[in-house]
């Protein structure tokens, strides 16, 4: 009964330590790499996503392990579970081990090729073997970050035996990698007392606060005209989808005009979650036409 209790108690923990909430969109977006190349829903399609999704838990228990001893200093990341000491070092690197593991293995097991699997250990690479202990001395984190959110995608593709990625692929990489400027930006404007400190490398170093406002809003511009583009591309197929992806767009534009043109102090939160709820909607779009079209 003891351990049962121990065992219970370690739950939710453990599932924060995985960063589920990440992972879930990751696996959504392995989802949509697959569908893009195999419409049809198939129960193969979703345990891609499954083993992407198990994979980036194992990453994110790994991050957090990495960041446990930086997390301590930030007041945003010091009610972590590592930091306030509700789970050990140990069980930590078990985890993440064992999630990877899992992951890699289950990849390996559900694809033709190795392609899958290699595209797996890269995104361990770019995440935590060079984003991870880099952000907090370079600029340049960067790039293996956005690189390893394009990756996701990707995956779903090779898991369909999808060959070269086509434009139609490649069009759902560059959206993830637009989002992740302004994410990132709004996360430090969030948190700017936090990131000052140097326990992460402040992009406010180079720019001025205002500057990366106006940065921020040039991305989501940008960001918005690749969403569009996944219309002309033929992404998505039906008039309802297509509609609903062109207000999803307009959304976007519209409050993070009003909120960064024409408000003196934007809610960077309010932003923040607007841009994610609208990359993860058109997403689920994208799925859900599918499931639809051809079930």
């Amino acid at each position: 009964m003891m351990i049962n209790m121990d065992v219970m108690k370690n739950i939710g923990p453990a599932m924060e330590l995985a960063k589920i909430r990440l992972g879930l969109f990751i696996a959504l977006s392995a989802l949509s790499g697959y569908m893009i190349h195999r419409p049809v829903p198939s129960f193969h399609g979703f345990l891609i996503a499954f083993a992407v999704f198990i994979l980036s838990c194992g990453c994110g228990s790994l991050n957090n392990l990495q960041d446990r001893k930086k997390d301590h200093l930030s007041q945003r990341t010091c009610g972590r579970a590592l930091p306030e000491k509700r789970l050990n070092p140990g069980y930590a690197g078990i985890q993440a081990f064992l999630l990877i593991s899992a992951g890699l293995g289950m990849l390996n097991h559900l694809s033709t090729g190795a392609v899958t699997v290699i595209l797996g250990c890269l995104s361990i690479i770019l995440y935590n073997g060079l984003y991870t202990p880099l952000k907090s001395i370079s600029l340049f984190a960067l790039v293996p970050g956005i690189m390893c959110g394009m990756a996701a995608p990707l995956i779903g593709w090779a898991g369909a035996d999808g060959g070269v990625p086509d434009l139609r692929l490649w069009s759902i990489m560059v959206i993830i990698a637009l989002w992740q400027l302004p994410h990132l930006g709004l996360l430090l404007l969030l948190h700017l007392a936090d990131y000052s400190k140097g326990n992460t490398y402040c992009f406010l170093r180079h720019v001025r606060k205002d500057a990366l406002g106006r940065m921020i809003f040039l991305w989501v511009l940008n960001l918005t005209a690749m969403m569009l583009f996944l219309i002309l591309q033929g992404v998505l197929i039906s008039q309802p989808a297509q509609v609903l992806m062109v207000v999803d767009a307009a959304l976007l534009v519209l409050m993070f005009s009003i909120k960064f043109l024409y408000s003196r102090s934007p809610s960077y939160r309010y932003l923040f979650v607007h841009l994610n709820m609208t990359l993860l909607f058109a997403m689920i779009l994208l799925v859900v036409e599918r499931v639809f079209l051809f079930s």
